[in-house]
């Protein structure tokens, strides 16, 4: 069962060095992961060639359940992205962060990241569950 949707920070953080994270390669290998079309796209944009990508989509594949985000999800990023505004914190979030809160806030997740946009956004949107995968364990 997924209770976490990773932002690409997460992700290179975690290739970069999976031994740091023990707790979060428990959490990763019990499918409890998932992570947006999107994210997999900014992932997969560091390639050099056809065959990093594919060595890419394959480790996605086997850590990563994929999540298609709903049109609540996109109404979601829209109205964070709202909140932000008003406060004049709008240009904290991207718009893949934003559909990633938005899914993760549809869905009834987290948002598992090494990125302050979230914190940001959760200080304004605090319904949205976050956590740092470099400073927190797994809820």
């Amino acid at each position: 069962m997924i209770k976490y949707l990773i932002d690409t920070s997460a992700v290179h953080r975690f290739f970069q060095a999976p031994d740091l994270y023990p707790a979060w390669r428990t959490v990763l290998t019990r499918g409890e992961v998932g992570i947006i079309p999107p994210v997999e796209y900014e992932i997969c944009f560091s390639a050099r060639k056809a065959s990093d990508r594919t060595r890419l989509l394959g480790q996605l594949g086997k850590l990563f359940t994929e999540t298609i985000p709903g049109p609540a999800a996109y109404q979601a990023g829209r109205d964070m992205q709202e909140t932000l505004t008003t406060k004049g914190a709008h240009r904290s979030c991207g718009p893949v962060d934003l559909l990633l809160a938005g899914t993760a806030h549809v869905e009834n997740l987290a948002v598992l990241h090494v990125d302050k946009d979230y914190a940001t956004l959760a200080r304004f949107w605090p319904s949205l569950r976050q956590v740092r995968m470099d400073t927190e364990r797994p809820l």
